[in-house]
């Protein structure tokens, strides 16, 4: 997805980010060999604002989708 969609930052949030020293092995390998190379990783606990704006994003794109 990572490819498709030419992301150039992905965010480790929420409770698994206390995870991501265990998971990044497997990981950044994996994200280093697709087609793009340099990608942002920011990890990071998740607080309320975070919902707030998962849910303004989800109502925007709704909206715009629907034009």
């Amino acid at each position: 997805m990572v490819n498709v969609l030419a992301v150039r930052a992905l965010a480790v949030i929420g409770e698994s980010h206390v995870l991501w020293p265990y998971l990044e092995p497997g990981f950044r390998p994996a994200l280093e060999s697709g087609v793009l190379s340099g990608v942002e990783i920011m990890v990071r606990p998740w607080d309320d604002s975070g919902h707030a704006r998962g849910a303004a994003t989800l109502a925007l794109s709704a909206t715009v989708a629907a034009r």
